[in-house]
């Protein structure tokens, strides 16, 4: 995977979950480097708050992962959507704003945690 991830990394997607994978393996100064990066990048482009929001939660930043994901929702953004249905972030499941943004979203959180789709 860090291999795909290596070859990726001018996309803001890519780079999240790189940021993702640092943090889940303990690198979490590597994981913020990455996170610091999308945000400066996204003061000059359109950068995903879906990226944003699982590189946060690669950096253990649980609060800006579900301020990101709401400005995705209200801005219905399309890979914000992809999160919620595919369930990209184990471990949300059982924060009451996950349900919360799954149903602003016309999505039956029991079923898409359940299932994963």
């Amino acid at each position: 995977m860090r291999n795909w991830l290596a070859t990726d990394s001018g996309n803001p997607c890519g780079l999240a979950m790189q940021a993702l994978v640092h943090g889940q393996t303990g690198e979490l100064a590597a994981a913020r480097c990455i996170l610091e990066k999308l945000e400066q990048t996204a003061g000059e482009l359109y950068v995903s708050p879906a990226a944003l929001a699982i590189a946060s939660a690669g950096c253990g930043r649980f609060d800006d992962v579900f301020r990101w994901l709401e400005k995705g929702v209200e801005e219905h953004d399309l890979v914000t959507i992809t999160v919620g249905v595919r369930a990209l972030l184990p471990g949300f499941e059982a924060d009451p704003r996950c349900h919360a943004l799954l149903r602003r979203m016309n999505l039956e959180p029991e079923h898409i945690i359940a299932t994963g789709r």
